[in-house]
């Protein structure tokens, strides 16, 4: 089950910035709250990700036009 919630999460923090930030914020907080089961190793790997890093990471992947990513 967990396996199914990580890849859920990725996908919504991926299409929704205000659940992306909160997941930046508070890792912890933002997946209780979506109801996602997670195990505690994601959970921690989660928390260790580097927030500004991820951040500009998105907007490169954001400026690629559609045509590429095929």
């Amino acid at each position: 089950m967990a396996r199914q919630d990580l890849e859920r999460l990725i996908g919504r923090a991926v299409l929704d910035p205000e659940f992306r930030e909160k997941l930046f914020t508070d890792p912890e907080k933002a997946v209780r709250e979506a109801g996602f089961d997670l195990t505690e190793e994601e959970l921690a790997q989660l928390k260790s990700i580097d927030a500004q890093k991820a951040r500009a990471l998105l907007e490169e992947a954001e400026a690629i036009p559609a045509a590429e990513w095929k």
